[in-house]
This record gives structure tokens, sequence and C-alpha cells, in this order.
């Protein structure tokens, strides 16, 4: 709790919805952040709507370093190695003292506050097509329709908002964006004719 720095985190987490949203097409609802006092001392755990789905560990003053151990062995720099918990990056600790020497040899790392971040953009990427419901279509439609609302018209006459929240969650969670939707309505019309 004390390595984290409220402001800056809250700045973190804003840029990773802006950053997904951009990516997917996602529009995900805002990040909370509590802390409890029942778990170890830079411990942490990611819910999504209330059922935990990840957990990391953050430590006082020290990096997350991204490569392997090859580089920092190299330089000559002490780590200690830990039990992996974020996705495709293996657990080593290097002292922040260490920082500019790391940054000096192009050597990857996360400070404490890129280290919840980065592994809540993972887990909100694995689980986005569980943030697009019959609402979240329903918005997308309604952001849609300024712009292209006699299309917005046709794909709800062919295709049921149902089947319409269906195609988004299975593009999403096959990694396709869904952010040009003009595009995917007009397959969808063009899809729901065919079907008739």
């Amino acid at each position: 709790q004390e390595s984290l720095e409220a402001v800056a985190l809250n700045d973190e987490l804003a840029r990773v919805r802006r950053a997904l949203y951009l990516d997917l097409g996602v529009p995900f609802p805002g990040i909370h952040l509590r802390f409890n006092d029942g778990m170890k001392n830079g411990e942490y755990l990611i819910q999504l709507q209330e059922v935990p789905v990840a957990r990391g560990r953050i430590e006082k003053d020290k990096l997350l370093v991204t490569e392997g151990s090859d580089q920092i062995e190299l330089l000559g720099v002490p780590f200690e190695q830990d039990d992996d918990f974020l996705p495709g990056v293996s657990s080593l600790w290097v002292a922040q003292s260490y920082q500019e020497k790391l940054t000096a040899s192009h050597v990857g790392f996360l400070t404490p506050d890129r280290i919840l971040t980065f592994h809540l953009s993972h887990v909100l990427k694995e689980y986005a097509q569980d943030f697009i419901g019959i609402q979240e279509t329903r918005y997308l439609l309604e952001q849609m329709e300024g712009s292209y609302s006699e299309l917005v018209k046709e794909a709800q006459r062919i295709v049921p908002l149902q089947k319409m929240t269906e195609i988004l969650q299975r593009l999403v969670s096959e990694d396709i964006s869904i952010r040009n939707l003009r595009v995917i309505l007009e397959a969808m019309v063009e899809w729901g004719q065919k079907e008739k």
C-alpha cells in the first residue's frame, strides 16, 4: 500500500482503460482500488465482478525486471528470483537503486505502479468479452446513431440485440477490435439479409 503512489496509479489505471478501448473498442467500466488488511504486505488481488481472477505482488523499493536473468547477471546486478505471477514475465526482483543502470543498459523493468497496471491490462484483455452485454451493446449503438443512424436502424431491424451482443463478444474473444463498428454493422446487415 505504501509503495503505491495514489495519483500516479490512478493516472495509470485511466491510461490502461483508454489504451484497451483504443485497442479493442470495449468500453471498460471504472476501476476501483481497495486495500485489504487481510492480505500479506505487497500482495494484491484482481477481481472482476467480485470474483478473484489473478493475484500478484509488489515488492517495496524493488523493480520487476521483464527480461531473463542473463542480462542482469552480465551487468553484475544482484536479483532475487521469485514465483512467476505475470503472464510472460519471469519474476526477477532488483533493488530500485539500480534503476538508472538498468535504463542505461536498455533492460526492461516495471516499477510498482506499472506492475499492477501491466497485470490489470492483461486480465482485462483476457476477460474483455465479459464486459460486453446487452447494455454495453446498446451504448455502442447509441454512440453510432449520430453519424450512421440509418445503418444502426437497419442493423437493429435485421439482427436482434441479443445476437449483436453475442457477435461482439465473439469478436472480442478472438482479440478482434470492435472499434470500427460501422464495418461490423454493415456485415451484420449483409449476413442477416442472406439468412432470411
